[in-house]
């Protein structure tokens, strides 16, 4: 399991290296926000479904609250520092469900 909190990190730094390299090509900043953000939410809604209820519940509610803030960011224009900051939440919400999981004895890994 850890290799692969790894990977999605190595990714999500690879990531933000490629948008601040690009960031005066980049015409588009919502594409770059949205792709990590569905990309991160997928082992987080699994994670989640190998929770009991109540963290279940909180990991949920922390992913519509980050879907939310990016929703308004985009409606009022998203900016750089925006488009930095949502994948690193997504991927500190992915390790703490997995160190969750992983305490509570819910996680089949």
């Amino acid at each position: 399991m850890i290799q692969y909190i790894l990977i999605l990190i190595f990714m999500g730094l690879i990531w933000i290296i490629m948008t601040t390299w690009f960031r005066d090509r980049i015409k588009k900043l919502w594409l770059y926000t949205l792709f990590p953000l569905v990309i991160y939410s997928i082992p987080i809604i699994y994670i989640a479904s190998r929770m009991n209820l109540l963290t279940q519940y909180l990991v949920l509610t922390a992913l519509l609250i980050i879907y939310s803030y990016y929703t308004m960011k985009l409606i009022k224009e998203i900016s750089l520092k925006d488009v930095l900051f949502i994948p690193i939440l997504i991927i500190i919400l992915l390790i703490v469900s997995i160190i969750v999981t992983n305490t509570t004895g819910n996680g089949g890994y």
